[in-house]
């Protein structure tokens, strides 16, 4: 009976969390005069106008979808490599300041990401990155970093160093060990910073509508914001199916990687 009660409870939370998408993907397979009219929660007449206007309306949202992309990519890549390496440092060899960097990460993950955007802004104006994409991909590898070294160290923790030492023992070197057998055994570590990494970015709006002003460079959620203020004929539809398109990247992103993300941020927070 009671994990019945547990089971309740856990669809009823569930659902308060997936019933906002549940709204804005009706509404994208609603007509116009469905969405003014009387309130109803599935469409009258399911249609797929609103992605229709999309696609033949905007030529500057595939733009916008085309920076994302690149941007998150480039920027996830970088976050992976380094943190599988500095992670694995930090948690196989002692050296001076360890400890005092880790908790130098820890104070960087605890300040809000608004305190750097000043400073970043004057940084990259004066080094000339700002309307660059390489102005917000140097952010977003700096201030993701942090979190996913700690995962990476966590999870490099919990492998035995008896694999390892036979490693060396066989003749592997230190980066041959590296990366022959601690990476593929920490893959669900990688996993799960992957799926935060590209979260995080792929819908980062703070930093992306201040350091980039020029529409060349914008991505998708400053795209979508000055999409929906500029056509005033484009209803709430357009721009739900607007959103629907923008989630389907991190959706697919997450059911790939989902048999590792658990196991991987359960690894990182226990050993971390």
């Amino acid at each position: 009976m009671s994990r019945f009660i547990l089971y309740v409870i856990s669809g009823l939370i569930g659902l308060l969390f997936i019933a906002p998408f549940i709204w804005i993907l009706l509404t994208s397979l609603k007509s116009d005069q469905d969405i003014y009219g009387a309130v109803r929660i599935l469409p009258q007449e399911w249609t797929l106008v609103q992605y229709i206007h999309i696609f033949q309306g905007s030529v500057n949202l595939g733009m916008y979808f085309m920076n994302s992309i690149s941007i998150t990519a480039v920027s996830v890549a970088a976050v992976v490599l380094l943190s599988s390496m500095s992670g694995y440092g930090f948690a196989r060899f002692k050296f001076k300041g360890d400890v005092l960097f880790i908790g130098f990460l820890l104070l960087i993950m605890a300040v809000p990401w608004a305190v750097y955007l000043v400073p970043i802004y004057i940084m990259e104006s004066k080094s000339g990155l700002i309307n660059t994409k390489l102005g917000l991909i140097l952010p977003y590898i700096t201030l993701n970093l942090p979190l996913a070294i700690l995962i990476m160290r966590g999870n490099y923790r919990g492998v035995s160093k008896e694999i390892e030492e036979a490693a060396l023992m066989d003749g592997c070197t230190v980066f041959q060990t590296w990366y022959r057998i601690m990476l593929p055994i920490v893959k669900p570590g990688l996993a799960t910073v992957f799926i935060f990494s590209a979260i995080q970015i792929w819908e980062e709006f703070m930093f992306a509508r201040t350091l980039v002003s020029d529409n060349i460079n914008w991505t998708l959620p400053v795209g979508i914001t000055m999409l929906r203020s500029e056509a005033q004929s484009w209803a709430f539809g357009t721009l739900s199916a607007a959103i629907i398109l923008s989630l389907i990247p991190l959706l697919t992103v997450f059911i790939l990687a989902q048999q590792y993300f658990i196991r991987g941020i359960t690894d990182g927070a226990i050993k971390g």
